[in-house]
């Protein structure tokens, strides 16, 4: 009896340490490792960080049709906290001759207070053509986070599929997918998410040695596909499609009350396709630094709109009346110069917002 019960424990004993190690060993399943992911964005909600972009795109498409060429640094603070957020630098406008071209290079300042949005036309080294000011701010925080102009990529968001975010994008499919195997990217083990969506296909390869972050994404779509509320042939009949590649050169860890990674460099191309078989771009190169983790935002000065007297407001919400800046505050501009050139600064930033 004592040698039976010996061996019937020996063999539980061995079943249970073989499923137990099998356990810790097995891969996660795609919701896990989706969880995980969307887990490792979640210091984005509360951060200081500086931004160096670096954006080369041919104009055939978009805010930049007018133009064969563009090139644009842009240089700037990004804060974050929760419903609020701003961006405050420059953009140096680069000219075909390989310098900067001031006429056109101009100062960065979008601040969500989290109860209005101010969005300042400013010239470089020049006084600000004046400013945009609305309490409807959060539609157009959205895009502005979307925009690659603003680091949207870090983020893993993209204009175009509703504000969802890749990882928004992956959780609501129908028919998210893991891929058998693992696959290196520059030496580092990723998992592989795949799932197709009504806004298009999208793959993601996720690093558990670092955070969960995604190294690389890819975004393709089609003209059958939603641009956000429509299919994309009815917004622009003229493309076929388009692909969107994010890569994560290297990441950095922020040692806080928990490790964080953060993207420290990286690289964004956006590619559409043309039904008359051309294709057009846009590359963009990131570099970010000075991190901070849930800072003090207070101390730090942040989401406050401050403005040099004088300068013209124009709020949306009140389309017909004339607005300076005096003292801290908006108030009716008694002595309202013509105002079209403003207006017309209004509906550029309204094109390439879109």
């Amino acid at each position: 009896m004592i040698n039976k019960s010996y061996l019937l424990f020996a063999v539980v004993f061995a079943v249970s340490s073989g499923v137990c190690a099998f356990g810790q060993s097995k891969d996660p399943n795609a919701a896990e490792v989706l969880r995980r992911y969307k887990q490792s964005l979640s210091w984005q909600e509360s951060v200081s960080m500086k931004v160096d972009t670096d954006v080369k795109a041919k104009g055939d498409f978009g805010p930049y049709a007018d133009r064969d060429f563009v090139h644009i640094e842009r240089h700037f603070i990004f804060r974050r906290d929760h419903g609020r957020t701003e961006w405050i630098g420059e953009a140096l406008f680069w000219a075909q001759e390989e310098k900067v071209d001031i006429s056109k290079s101009s100062l960065i300042k979008e601040i969500m207070t989290g109860e209005q949005y101010m969005s300042l036309i400013n010239p470089l080294n020049a006084a600000p053509l004046g400013a945009v000011i609305s309490r409807d701010y959060k539609e157009h925080q959205e895009n502005v986070l979307d925009s690659s102009d603003f680091c949207g990529p870090l983020f893993g968001r993209l204009p175009g599929i509703s504000h969802k975010g890749i990882a928004g994008l992956l959780g609501e499919s129908n028919n998210l997918r893991l891929h058998d195997k693992q696959e290196n990217l520059n030496g580092v083990s990723c998992y592989v998410l795949e799932a197709t969506t009504k806004y298009g296909r999208v793959t993601a390869w996720i690093s558990p040695e670092k955070g969960y972050n995604a190294l690389k994404w890819v975004f393709e779509n089609s003209r059958d596909d939603l641009f956000d509320d429509a299919p994309l042939s009815a917004k622009w009949p003229e493309l076929q499609g388009g692909t969107s590649v994010f890569d994560c050169v290297e990441m950095q860890e922020i040692k806080d009350v928990n490790t964080v990674f953060v993207p420290k460099i990286a690289r964004f191309t956006d590619t559409v396709k043309f039904t008359n078989g051309t294709n057009s771009g846009d590359q963009s190169d990131y570099t970010v630094s000075d991190i901070q983790i849930d800072p003090n935002f207070e101390a730090l000065g942040a989401f406050k709109i401050d403005l040099p007297n004088g300068t013209r407001v124009h709020v949306k919400e009140s389309p017909g009346v004339h607005y300076i800046w005096q003292n801290g505050k908006i108030v009716p501009n008694v002595d309202a110069p013509n105002f079209k050139e403003i207006d017309k600064m209004v509906d550029e930033i309204k094109k390439e917002k879109k």
